[in-house]
């Protein structure tokens, strides 16, 4: 069975959100933040900026660490102008 959910990150990671996909007793996570400045910053859209990913067994905890970093990359994101993103490939 699988369980998709998304929603916003709080204290360190505050403004960042994530994505949870459930299988086999374990959680996917992709953590992003949604940049809707993207198109002051050379952007031609907002955009949803992916930041980092982890998995996790179903019913532990990521450590601390995993939000600080979050936080820290969000950051990070915002401060860049022009805003840095993958391309698309040829």
């Amino acid at each position: 069975m699988t369980d998709t959910w998304y929603g916003a990150l709080h204290d360190e990671a505050a403004g960042c959100f994530e994505i949870r996909d459930e299988h086999d007793k374990r959680l996917y996570r992709l953590f992003c933040v949604i940049d809707r400045k993207a198109t002051e910053h050379g952007l031609t859209y907002p955009v949803v900026c992916y930041l980092d990913g982890a998995t996790k067994a179903v019913g532990t905890t990521l450590p601390r660490s995993t939000y600080v970093r979050l936080g820290a990359l969000r950051r990070e994101y915002l401060a860049t102008s022009p805003r840095w993103i993958l391309e698309k490939l040829p």
